[in-house]
């Protein structure tokens, strides 16, 4: 195996774990591609196999040993690095495994300058951080290679100590990344062509905390992104959710101005609030909601059960619903057709925010243009009423 600053390195990056854990192995991938190595897998003899660690139970210890052994056997040439949680709460014994550079959840941007010196003296490296008096160690990517979502990590450690949880002692104290760093890094992924972004943390709800800024904060900048089509959230517990994220999670839309046009298109086909409202006999409900509930989620009840009950107690009302069905989806489809396929998303035409499975999101996603797109409206409005008349 040759080293030379010359020749690029292969790298295999494997990572176990959380989310937190695969953005930091993206972040350790586009270090090493930014200075010209290339990523490869563990059959293509990498000359660097970077491990990412987790210690949430017992068996993903034993599955982080089980990878770190057949690592070593299978590339025996090759510079084993092994960092993360893993790292952080059984050192020692890792160590033991003959690994060549040892770190835990700290220094993992460093990764790359670690393997040069190791290159350079041939030494064993270890190094590990009291993470209760360590600052948010501050990552940036503008790239996740092959994904069409990209993951941002705002925030790290938890200051619960449960019981029964490993977490604190091996993530460390909370800290955030910086609120303009974020909404920077945010940016940057939105320009170059993504349309999703998942924030993630450990404990993601208390991002700022501590500080003049919080998640709600962030949620309302980068909404400001006008080609940022889906916020998602991962790693919020309940007691994170206050008053002000419900209010946010209520009234925020990535383009209000869409929104109003779907109202604009209920107007139109003369359906009033009090007409969606009777079908879930829900009084309180936003009328959007309702036409998501309506038109693409089968929840609580069946699409047969809905219709039924509707078509028992007043069958006026169902015969009047089903006519302005049509109208209503194919007003939705004559306003959006202006948009052109590569702008018609499943947000513009009133998916239900609460819920990815059971309603059209992923079939609209496949969809191929604007007259399959139709088709498709077509396929759901006979599912929802046609059969059920």
């Amino acid at each position: 195996m040759a080293f030379l600053e010359e020749i690029k390195m292969k790298i295999c990056v494997l990572t176990l774990g959380c989310k937190v854990n695969h953005y930091e192995s993206e972040v350790i991938k586009d270090l090493f591609i930014k200075r010209g190595d290339l990523i490869a897998s563990i059959d293509e003899s990498p000359d660097v196999v970077v491990i990412n660690t987790c210690s949430v139970t017992n068996q993903s210890d034993s599955k982080s040993r089980k990878i770190i052994r057949q690592a070593k056997r299978k590339n025996k040439e090759s510079i084993i690095v092994v960092c993360g949680c893993s790292s952080e709460h059984h050192k020692e014994e890792l160590f033991d495994l003959g690994i060549d550079i040892l770190i835990g959840n700290k220094d993992k941007t460093k990764i790359p300058d670690l393997v040069d010196n190791y290159l350079k003296d041939n030494n064993k490296y270890s190094k590990f951080y009291n993470l209760l008096e360590s600052d948010f160690e501050d990552m940036e990517i503008n790239n996740f290679e092959g994904k069409t979502r990209a993951f941002v990590k705002i925030q790290d450690g938890c200051n619960n100590y449960c019981s029964y949880c490993i977490i604190p002692y091996v993530r460390g104290k909370l800290r955030n990344k910086d609120l303009d760093v974020a909404i920077k890094e945010i940016k940057s992924l939105v320009e170059r062509g993504f349309k999703e972004v998942v924030l993630t943390g450990i404990h993601t709800g208390s991002y700022g905390r501590g500080t003049d800024y919080n998640i709600v904060t962030l949620i309302k900048e980068i909404s400001k992104l006008k080609d940022l089509l889906r916020i998602r959230i991962s790693s919020i517990e309940i007691t994170e959710i206050d008053d002000e994220f419900l209010n946010e999670l209520k009234t925020n839309w990535n383009n209000l101005e869409q929104r109003k046009q779907i109202f604009e298109a209920l107007e139109e086909a003369g359906i009033s609030v009090e007409q969606l409202m009777e079908i879930t006999n829900n009084k309180e409900a936003d009328p959007f909601d309702l036409l998501c509930f309506v038109a693409f989620d089968l929840k609580p009840l069946t699409r047969k059960q809905r219709a039924d009950l509707l078509k028992k107690n007043k069958p006026d009302l169902f015969q009047e619903l089903s006519e302005k069905a049509q109208e209503i989806l194919n007003l939705i489809i004559e306003k959006y057709i202006e948009f052109g396929p590569n702008q018609l998303t499943p947000e513009i035409i009133a998916v239900s925010p609460i819920s990815d499975k059971g309603n059209s999101y992923e079939i609209v996603q496949e969809f191929g243009g604007i007259d399959q797109f139709k088709n498709i409206i077509e396929q759901i409005q006979t599912l929802l009423y046609t059969d059920a008349a």
